[in-house]
């Protein structure tokens, strides 16, 4: 028996529509597989393409759509190809300039001395570990010495934010090749975020 498109759906199918729309799944695949094996052939960074996509599609609506394209088709045209190459030579010369900046990074006080200091988010993250939920905070001041602060507690703050606190200096470390000042023992913490000012209360972070 023959559909509507063209899919012979064999005698003794019960379910027609299920099995059609299975039958369309099977050619489209296929057809995203032939054409990404073409895709491949014809681009030899291809596959360099589609990684920066995976990686760096959360960036954009525009990254996005390219992803998902090529994920659901298989294939980018060529000028969107050229558009992906540019952004990887823009990502790559930031990330270089942005390894500059940090290596500029020198180790701030002595170990142990309590200080004062103003800083602004960098990055935080946050994973588990055998201790528990451990969060870590990295800042730069304004000459872009890096400071990190490892702890159990959160606080709300956002990249680009500003923060003011008292301190100690915990350890001077190293993390690939980037000085970093080990905080630890904050306290009186003040929050600038688009422009307003809040305090943390005591033991809203800890060691």
């Amino acid at each position: 028996m023959a559909h509507g498109t063209n899919i012979r759906i064999p005698e003794g199918v019960e379910n027609e529509e299920a099995y059609v729309r299975a039958a369309e799944a099977r050619i489209k695949n296929n057809a995203r597989k032939g054409a990404y094996k073409r895709f491949l052939a014809q681009y030899e960074d291809a596959e360099v393409l589609r990684t920066f996509l995976y990686e760096n599609c959360g960036r954009s609506q525009f990254l996005q759509s390219l992803y998902d394209q090529l994920s659901d088709r298989g294939s980018l045209s060529p000028k969107q190809v050229e558009l992906v190459r540019s952004n990887i030579e823009k990502t790559k010369t930031r990330k270089a300039e942005l390894a500059a900046i940090d290596a500029k990074s020198q180790h701030q006080g002595t170990i142990g001395q309590k200080v004062k200091l103003s800083l602004t988010l960098k990055f935080k993250t946050s994973f588990e570990s055998q201790w528990g939920l451990l969060r870590i905070y990295v800042f730069k001041d304004d000459n872009d010495n890096i400071y990190v602060y490892k702890g159990s507690k959160y606080i709300d703050i956002e990249r680009g934010d500003r923060i003011d606190f008292s301190a100690t200096i915990k350890q001077h470390g190293e993390r690939e090749g980037v000085k970093q000042t080990i905080l630890a023992r904050p306290t009186k913490i003040y929050v600038t975020s688009n422009g307003d000012t809040a305090p943390v209360k005591d033991g809203e972070l800890n060691v």
